[in-house]
């Protein structure tokens, strides 16, 4: 056993941050433009807390917004494209959705957009525009659509085969899932759980644990309180903010930044790309580092178990040690900072 110390200078990591999308939520997509808009709902209901809704779309866009408690708003634009806007069959279910509009109501349970008939969406699409009250548990659901929900208790639950994802701060747990989109959710008291076939997931102000995979895109997370991480990416970076838990982080091909504090193990790997990993001063912690392609540097007091080929393999303590940090990278270097 004995100890080394490097203080080398520290390297910038390459890094496409996931811009934070703006969530004081505006106008949805379709206020404004009245662009193939056929038709217009509008219906106000009556309701007692707490509040259970339902929101699904074949195609359109859905808006969420936290309102005041006793009532719930639906404001639905009806699109029809120019092709069939001159057809009489399909301007009659037009009619019919805005003088029956598929809104069900029991006590506080309301379900919005199911016509329970396929042929009565044939050519026509909604969006919805929704105020409910803050307290609400939401679950929605867009064919084809993007998706953005206000800061509401929760829990959330939103998916959209194709189309972005945007929720706001939440009381309670979180699950966002797209086939092809964006995932933003801005601040969570409890565990979030997000997934995209391909885009970037920015999960902000997450208190809790957080669960992530993404098929080609980045994934950044701040964590502001204690709790097991999770994320995963085929092709991307990963960025994590204030780590604190148990934590495991993967990607085939891109670089990973970690800052925060091991006291829990730690799994970080990526096939091809730089691994960063800023620890506090002081930490104790047990390092296991390898990469095959690349140098690995150590900002920390390290009490040296083992060190194979050149410094591409090291096993220590560091103040003493204390949870395994393990990181790996096919082809990429490594670099333990201390702040």
């Amino acid at each position: 056993m004995f100890t080394v110390s490097s203080t080398p200078a520290r390297h910038a990591i390459a890094y496409a941050t996931a811009i934070f999308g703006a969530l004081a939520i505006a106008a949805p997509a379709w206020a404004g433009d009245d662009s193939n808009v056929a038709g217009r709902i509008d219906k106000t209901l009556s309701v007692k807390s707490p509040v259970d809704v339902t929101i699904s779309t074949g195609s359109g866009s859905i808006e969420v917004r936290p309102g005041g408690d006793g009532s719930i708003h639906v404001v639905g634009q009806i699109h029809v494209s120019d092709r069939w806007r001159g057809d009489g069959e399909v301007m009659a279910r037009v009619r019919k959705l805005e003088q029956e509009p598929p809104i069900e109501q029991e006590g506080s349970r309301v379900r919005i957009g199911d016509t329970h008939d396929d042929r009565t969406m044939d050519h026509i699409s909604i969006s919805y525009q929704v105020t409910v009250p803050a307290g609400t548990a939401l679950a929605s659901n867009s064919g084809s659509g993007s998706q953005e929900i206000g800061a509401l208790a929760g829990p959330v639950h939103a998916s959209s085969g194709s189309g972005s994802l945007k929720v706001g701060a939440t009381g309670g747990m979180v699950q966002v899932g797209t086939g092809s989109g964006s995932i933003t959710v801005d601040g969570a008291k409890e565990r979030v759980e997000a997934s995209t076939g391909s885009g970037s997931i920015t999960l902000h102000q997450i208190a809790g644990s957080a669960k992530a995979s993404s098929g080609s895109g980045s994934i950044e997370l701040e964590q502001t309180a204690k709790g097991n991480v999770d994320l995963n990416t085929a092709s991307g970076h990963i960025r994590i903010r204030g780590a604190n838990g148990t934590l495991t982080a993967g990607t085939a091909s891109g670089s990973m930044e970690i800052s925060g504090k091991p006291d829990a193990k730690w799994t970080l790997s990526s096939s091809s790309g730089t691994i960063s990993v800023d620890v506090p001063t002081g930490t104790p912690f047990t390092l296991d580092a390898r990469t095959t392609s690349g140098g690995i540097d150590i900002d920390h007091p390290l009490t040296v178990s083992s060190i194979h080929g050149r410094h591409r393999e090291v096993h220590g303590a560091v103040n003493g040690g204390g949870p395994t940090v393990s990181i790996e990278t096919t082809s990429g270097s490594i670099h333990v900072g201390a702040r």
